[in-house]
């Protein structure tokens, strides 16, 4: 074989191995992301008992939740106070998706209604928030 020949041989092999190198990598399955930290917070301009409704349990799809939505979704009966706020923490593979939050007042008080006001983090970060006047909902899904 001459030099050329085992220059371009050397060059073919190299090259191979790099496309096999390459299939291979593309081929090997992902790791699964780790679930996401998300944390509900509700509070409350006055103490007053709240119904709240918090989705706990992530459904493997939106049919599944759709059929049966209380098997993922804990409702409440809650007192909600300036300093006694309601906190829930959970992990979620899809937040963008099911994380949900909602509060409302149990009944109108004579002195009128609370004022809530909500958050939602995902992994310590505040993703989202809202205030409302006898309810209040967070919620990081679209539909």
């Amino acid at each position: 074989m001459t030099g050329m020949g085992r220059i371009t041989g050397a060059l073919l092999a190299t090259a191979s191995t790099a496309t096999l190198t390459l299939s291979s990598m593309a081929m090997a399955p992902m790791a699964e992301a780790a679930p996401h930290q998300v944390k509900y917070v509700i509070s409350s301009d006055r103490d007053f008992l709240s119904q709240t409704l918090v989705l706990q349990n992530e459904p493997p799809n939106k049919a599944a939740y759709d059929s049966e939505s209380s098997k993922y979704l804990v409702r409440n009966s809650t007192r909600i106070a300036p300093d006694a706020p309601f906190v829930v923490e959970t992990s979620l593979n899809d937040p963008t998706q099911w994380a949900y939050v909602s509060a409302s007042a149990a009944a109108k008080a004579v002195t009128g209604a609370p004022v809530f006001h909500c958050e939602v983090y995902v992994d310590g970060t505040l993703a989202t928030q809202a205030d409302g006047e006898t309810a209040v909902t967070c919620s990081l899904r679209k539909w």
